[in-house]
Formats: C-alpha cells, structure tokens, sequence
C-alpha cells in the first residue's frame, strides 16, 4: 500500500511555496552570479520574494504567481525598467541569465511559474519619522519616472489601469458576496457610478497620463546615502493615470494629518512635471477605485488561497464603512 501512495502523482494545489534550497541551486545553475551563500524567502504574498545572497552580493529572487502575469506583461515591465534606467530614474534592474534571457520559467505543482532575478536596490528602506525632505524627494523622483515614460515603445501588452481595470471588473467580483447585504451593494454600485462619472469628466478636461509604478509608497524604494532613491516591485504598474501613483503619499498623509509632506512631495514632482488641477480633483475618486481594487482581489487572489475569511461580512462592512466614511469627509462635503 505505502508502494502505491508513493507513485500517486502529487496531489493539484492552489498556489505553492518554492523551497529556498532548491530555488538556490536553480538560479546558481541559470545565472551568472558566483557561489550561493544564502537564500531566504522574504515573502509569501501574490508573488513570492526571496533575498539571495552571493560571493559576488545581494540580489532578490522573484516568484510570479501561477497565471498572475503573462510572460508578455512580464517583458513589459521589464523593457520599462530598463528604459527608466537608460533616462536616469533609480530602478532595480533585472539580471540576465547565462543564456542572455531575463525570465527563467519553472513547472510548480500548480503550473508554470516566472521567476525574475533582480540587483538588490542600493540604500535602505526608509524609516519613520519620514522627513518633508524626503517627501520632496520622492516627488521629485516620482516626476522623472512619469517623464521618462512618455517616451517608452515596446510591442509587448500590459493591463491598463483604468475604470474598467480599477473599478467595473473589481465590483463584478464582489458582487456575488453582497447579494444578502442590498444596502451595501446599493452603496457601492451608486459610488462606483459617480466615480466613473467624475473620472470621465475629468479626462475630458486634462487629467495627466503616465506609465505608473502603481504602488508609490516608503515601502517600495530604497534611500541610498547619497540620497539616490531607487524604485522596486512595478508588478502593480501599468498605463494610468498620473494621480494614481500619488495616492499613496495622498493617503498616509491624510491620516497622519501631515500636510506639510504633502505639500513637498507635490512641490517635488512639480519641480520636474506640472501637476493640473484634474489631477489634483481626481486623487478622492482614485482612493475609491484603488479601494475597490483592493476589495476585488480579496474576492479573487485571496479567498481562492486563504479563504472566505478575507471576504466575510466583517470584513466587507469594516472596508465598505470606511468608504462610506470617506465619500462623507472628502467628495458629499
């Protein structure tokens, strides 16, 4: 009997962990790097993200989640990289294997995954108390990506971070959760509406367009001495709107009740790129979006590999409230 089980091919799985040994021994076989001296998982999220360190330094391994990004969107944001590098924006950039290729696939129990190695970002990620400084310097940094941007070509495809991507999509998939809580449902369909409106409206009037990072925040760059930042993880990036990758100083700084770092970071950016009067209008609606966002992948990524607990009815009024309590402060006022 113990024969038998033994032959039975492994059990389907969800999503998988990559043991950090065997992760090792495959990147020293597929890149140029030197010796392994250690291999560490950092994180287990949406991707998987592990520190690797060599004879020759430190690097960081990148574990793309099966059916998460297609290889195209992968190349995407990877060309991007490369060419905010060539204009003068810190980025971490990808290293390239033995072969000269930049993406190393791997069968995992639930399929193909990418794994991407990068250079470790110079510096350090920054630590509380955040400086207005620092702040300014962010936008700043921030501003020279949006421009650099402008001039990117590649033939490869990415998501677009629009209404129907933010928005239209992320409701579809909450909607099967709410159907016993009418009001709440109500409440979202009837904000989304508006937001769309507004959006709408404030594209037709100007509202600025870049290639964003998609996740601007402390926890996404490094701050090296010499006070170079260097930006990392562009997995949520994407064509967009300009104001979305200013949401995330928006909003620490809202609750913080700091306005004075919002005022440098603006300052910084403008100093590089001019930021309208639309871009400013639209950033209340796109904390409605990114939150809906958010919500929908509760309702996809995470109920699939954590559980129904992360989109239960707790869960769902404590998030909902919350923007209840934001439409109230910041766009009925």
């Amino acid at each position: 009997m113990c024969n038998k089980i033994e032959q039975v091919n492994s059990f389907p799985v969800i999503a998988s962990v990559l043991s950090p040994t065997a992760l090792a021994m495959e990147i020293s076989q597929q890149y140029p790097i030197g010796e392994v001296i250690d291999c560490t998982l950092l994180r287990a999220y949406v991707n998987d993200v592990y520190m690797l360190k060599t004879q020759s330094g430190k690097y960081i391994i990148k574990v793309y989640r099966a059916s998460w990004r297609t290889e195209s969107k992968i190349r995407y944001e990877l060309e991007f990289l490369f060419h905010l590098h060539k204009n003068g924006v810190g980025v971490s950039l990808p290293v390239h294997k033995t072969d000269g290729r930049l993406i190393h696939p791997v069968v995992a129990p639930e399929g193909k995954r990418y794994i991407v190695l990068f250079h470790f970002a110079e510096g350090e990620k920054p630590s509380p108390p955040f400086s207005d400084n620092k702040y300014f310097l962010l936008g700043r940094e921030l501003a020279k990506l949006h421009k650099a941007s402008k001039t990117f070509n590649t033939n490869y495809q990415r998501f677009e971070l629009n209404i129907q991507y933010l928005l239209d999509k992320p409701l579809d998939a909450i909607r099967p959760f709410l159907q016993e809580d009418i009001g709440n449902l109500t409440f979202l369909e009837n904000l989304s509406n508006t937001v769309r409106e507004q959006i709408s409206c404030l594209e037709s009037k100007g509202l600025s367009k870049a290639i964003c990072h998609g996740d601007v925040s402390m926890d996404n760059l490094h701050y090296a001495k010499n006070g170079q930042i260097t930006f990392y993880d562009f997995d949520s990036g994407g064509p967009g709107w300009s104001s979305y990758d200013l949401l995330g100083v928006y909003m620490f700084t809202k609750y913080d009740k700091r306005q004075s770092r919002w005022d440098a970071h603006v300052k910084g950016y403008q100093e590089v790129m001019k930021l309208n009067e639309c871009d400013i209008e639209a950033l209340p609606y796109l904390h409605v979006m990114n939150s809906i966002w958010a919500l929908g992948c509760d309702a996809t990524i995470w109920v699939q590999t954590s559980g129904l607990w992360r989109i239960s009815k707790e869960h769902l009024d404590n998030r909902i409230n919350s923007l209840k309590n934001w439409v109230e402060t910041e766009i009925d006022r």
